[in-house]
């Protein structure tokens, strides 16, 4: 894959874990965490580098953006879980040496969603 390809689809991504949350109602939010889902993808698609980096400035944009989260304590601490999400994911999806691809992702999503949980 091109790196403009990357770039593209990590904005993207960005966008679409900014817009997401605003289509569900407030309190359906802390059950649901739509923002969560398109970084995961992120790190699987496009890469470790930029997980990080889309998970990093996803809920900072947000924040800025709606207000939602707030930026001071939740969306610092959603940057760096998010951030832990991308990396993570990216990395162990790369990494892991089982063949089955649908295995590879369980174990990489499920690794970086304790890691992400860890870090917040």
């Amino acid at each position: 894959m091109k790196e403009t390809t990357k770039v593209i689809l990590a904005g993207m991504f960005a966008a679409v874990g900014i817009v997401l949350p605003s289509l569900f109602p407030m309190q359906l939010n802390p059950i649901i965490l739509p923002m969560h889902i398109p970084i995961l993808v992120t790190g699987i698609v496009v890469g470790a580098k930029y997980g990080l980096i889309c998970g990093f400035i996803t809920p900072l944009l947000s924040s800025l953006m709606w207000q939602r989260p707030p930026i001071y304590p939740t969306a610092l601490a959603m940057a760096f879980e998010l951030t832990a999400y991308g990396l993570i994911i990216g990395l162990v999806y790369r990494l892991a040496l089982t063949k089955n691809n649908f295995v590879n992702i369980y174990i990489a999503l499920i690794i970086a969603m304790i890691i992400g949980r860890i870090i917040w």
